[in-house]
Order: structure tokens, then C-alpha cells, then sequence
């Protein structure tokens, strides 16, 4: 993967500190703000030897477990 390569992936698990899990091309790339099942378009931010990390640019298809929040989000 080379940053700044835009893709398609599909979350397939969580790591421990709470990134989503994807895998192209047999390359594992973690994407912050993202849930099990989530397909989304996204950005290489940075590459690593053993695995890349991304940025969603688009949720292409929500997970069935995303819910509404019952209040407004604070970002930063």
C-alpha cells in the first residue's frame, strides 16, 4: 500500500485500542472511527512495514451494529 492510495475495505474486527481491521491485498490496515462490518472508502495516512494505517473518506455501507446517539457528538 502506498500512501495516499484510496481503497474500498470491509471492517473485519476491532483491534485492542479500538481501530477497525481491514485487509487488502493481504496488507492489514487500521482505520480509526470505524465498526465491524462498516465498508468504507478510504485514504493511506501512513505505511509501515508490516501494516498501513487509514483515514475514512466515506462510509460507502454502515455496519447493522452502528446505532444514533441519543445526544449530540462533540468532535474535535
Amino acid at each position: 500500500m502506498k500512501k495516499n492510495s484510496i481503497v474500498t475495505v470491509k471492517i473485519e474486527n476491532i483491534s485492542g485500542d479500538g481501530n477497525g481491521i481491514a485487509k487488502f491485498d493481504n496488507e492489514v490496515i487500521f482505520i480509526p472511527n470505524t465498526a465491524v462490518g462498516d465498508e468504507v472508502e478510504i485514504i493511506i495516512i501512513k505505511e509501515l512495514k508490516n501494516y498501513s494505517i487509514g483515514k475514512v473518506r466515506k462510509v460507502v455501507t454502515p455496519s447493522l451494529s452502528r446505532t444514533e446517539p441519543d445526544c449530540d457528538v462533540y468532535t474535535m
